[in-house]
């Protein structure tokens, strides 16, 4: 959406291919479609924390209910909810739409609008993410500890398990930065375009040029998400070969308890150093025949 319908509408209406009072219109429909984007994104992102947060904390519960049937509901009611809450100022922006004049009970009802989003867009979700990548964390950190309490080479699996840890606390870190700098400042600047007082001619000059800045900052994320969540977390990684490079992957189901929870620990970041493991290898003819290698 923000390549093939955000961005050329962007170009079209910042050279001025089409004059007013058409251009007024689009205008309205583009910054519509930038918060149609806006909610989508955050509310993707918050729904991917929620199931990364549960596959960890609940695992066996999460199996269970996770299934593709409920995550297709789960986007349905994104979408449902974007859609809503992105087009919702249409109802009270019909007298600009068909008459080019804004009303200050207008403004003052789309102010409350911006509001909402800024709380129930950004800050409720983003303080569930924080919280929730603390704790994923912290349960990461106990089941290193955990699997790397019998390990022979102590030195090598501190070593180890400090690197994974920092791995994942730069994840962390990168996923708070980014969504803090891309959505905050969008949701303010519009709480400032929509305020029913004018600001000064200096002051709008100011907020002109963050409006333009942070719009191209915006259209980075469509590109920061995906390489962030694709190439740095290792789960979405196996996706990633798995559906688009065609390699196969190893079937946990076929695993023992133990070695599942091991690949649990390392799906998130984290080897987990043991003395003994055992790996079960599928024969690439698919005729059922199952190997066991135990190593030390």
């Amino acid at each position: 959406m923000t390549g093939l319908v955000n961005i050329p509408l962007t170009i079209i209406l910042l050279t001025k291919v089409i004059s007013p009072p058409r251009s007024f219109i689009l205008g309205f429909f583009l910054v519509v479609l930038h918060n149609l984007v806006a909610i989508l994104v955050v509310y993707h992102l918050f729904a991917i924390t929620a199931e990364r947060y549960f596959s960890i904390v609940h695992p066996f519960r999460h199996r269970w209910q996770m299934t593709k049937k409920s995550s297709l509901k789960i986007v349905g009611v994104i979408w449902l909810v974007a859609i809503i809450i992105a087009f919702l100022p249409i109802t009270w922006f019909r007298r600009f739409l068909l008459q080019n004049e804004i009303l200050t009970v207008t403004l003052k009802i789309q102010t409350g609008h911006i509001i909402f989003c800024i709380v129930f867009v950004f800050l409720l979700p983003y303080v569930f993410i924080i919280y929730s990548q603390v704790v994923m964390f912290r349960k990461i950190r106990q089941g290193c500890i955990k699997y790397g309490a019998g390990v022979t080479r102590r030195d090598s699996a501190v070593s180890q398990k400090a690197k994974d840890m920092k791995r994942c606390l730069m994840i962390f870190a990168l996923m708070a930065f980014f969504y803090a700098i891309c959505w905050l400042p969008w949701f303010v600047i519009s709480l400032f375009h929509s305020l029913w007082f004018p600001l000064s001619e200096e002051a709008n000059t100011i907020l002109l040029k963050f409006s333009h800045v942070f719009l191209i900052v915006r259209y980075l994320t469509s590109i920061v998400n995906p390489v962030l969540y694709t190439f740095l977390k290792r789960d979405f990684l196996e996706a990633f070969k798995t559906i688009v490079l065609r390699r196969k992957i190893q079937r946990e189901s076929c695993l023992p308890t133990s070695l599942r929870q091991d690949l649990l620990l390392e799906r998130y970041g984290v080897r987990s150093s043991v003395t003994r493991y055992e790996k079960v290898i599928i024969n690439n003819n698919n005729d059922n025949i199952i190997e066991y290698i135990t190593g030390v």
